[in-house]
């Protein structure tokens, strides 16, 4: 089993004078091909496409100038002034955003592994602050338990931030972040899900550290199968 203190989550602002680091960075964000944000922006209604998935090309022809600052970014600089950009738009209209891009590497800094986004605002009708994330693993090491170490350095990220309440999605393909969901829910830090077109949409309580939530992920618990049937 991996050990997760040989890893760490770096503000990929930290990473500005390692031109090799940050090329290997890019190379995430290009395979990750930004689909998550897309969908993200279907799931909670802001465009309707009349599909049950989100395509880069359907993006182009709406109006939503965030979303096609992304798909636009033909370049790192370009990425890194466009996700400028869009923090900047979110403070204007929301002064309690938060924005956390981040990079997993193990310890001695050789290697991008992975990439993690963390957004976080109060809502205004519960006073709560919310979280929502993102987080990718370098293709060439997954199968490995990754995983399971960008998710606990994330929610103890958003634990140091004052988040109350972390919302997921996981796309109904995605079988093992669906097992991943579930350990927490076995464990009673799931607030509620539902399922949501071709999503499911969960609500996590905040661990205590990040030692508790990769004990939770990694712990060997029979799991049943994932129904795909709505949660209610």
């Amino acid at each position: 089993m991996l050990d997760i203190k040989n890893f760490k989550l770096v503000a990929l602002s930290d990473l500005v004078h390692h031109e090799a680091l940050l090329q290997q960075y890019w190379a995430l964000v290009m395979a990750a091909h930004n689909t998550y944000q897309l969908e993200d922006q279907f799931v909670k209604g802001d465009i309707d496409l009349g599909d049950d998935y989100v395509f880069e090309e359907d993006v182009m022809k709406c109006d939503t100038p965030l979303l096609r600052t992304h798909c636009h970014s033909n370049s790192l600089e370009q990425f890194l002034q466009d996700c400028q950009r869009k923090d900047d738009y979110q403070r204007v209209n929301d002064p309690d955003y938060l924005c956390l891009r981040s990079v997993l590497v193990p310890q001695d800094g050789s290697a991008v592994l992975g990439r993690a986004e963390l957004w976080s605002s109060i809502e205004r009708s519960s006073g709560v602050r919310t979280a929502a994330g993102f987080d990718y693993i370098h293709p060439d090491f997954r199968g490995q338990g990754l995983g399971h170490v960008i998710f606990a350095h994330r929610l103890n990220q958003a634990r140091e931030c004052g988040v109350q309440e972390i919302r997921i999605f996981i796309k109904d393909n995605n079988i093992p972040s669906m097992r991943r969901f579930q350990k927490f829910e076995a464990r009673g830090c799931v607030y509620d899900h539902k399922f949501v077109r071709n999503k499911t949409i969960g609500w996590i309580k905040p661990v205590y550290n990040l030692e508790q939530a990769y004990g939770i992920l990694t712990v060997p618990t029979q799991i049943p199968e994932p129904s795909m049937e709505p949660a209610f």
